[in-house]
């Protein structure tokens, strides 16, 4: 005897995200430029973590530069909140954040 059964499975909501979002195939750059790296304001060298508050800034953990950025809504650069002074242990120094 053999016997079959279906499951439907439901997605799991990505956290933050209401399981019905729909994803645009069109991107907008909130952060940095999408035309190369750098440590000006307005470019970001290996961001590596992202966090968005409930006013919608964005911060950037911009790993190679050593620092972290704050992004407000329709920024053209950002604005340095941690470290920016290089790699290193004083108290505006970043090694790498994550």
């Amino acid at each position: 005897t053999t016997s079959t059964s279906t499951t439907t499975l439901v997605p799991k909501p990505i956290d933050g995200i209401c399981e019905n979002a729909a994803w645009s195939s069109n991107g907008t750059s909130v952060a940095g430029r999408s035309d190369g790296l750098g440590s000006a304001l307005n470019r970001l060298y290996g961001p590596w973590g992202l966090y968005v508050d409930d006013n919608e800034v964005v911060y950037v953990a911009d790993s190679k530069n050593h620092r972290i950025v704050k992004w407000e809504p329709g920024a053209t650069a950002g604005q340095i909140v941690a470290g920016g002074k290089g790699s290193g242990n004083s108290s505006d120094q970043l090694n790498h954040p994550s």
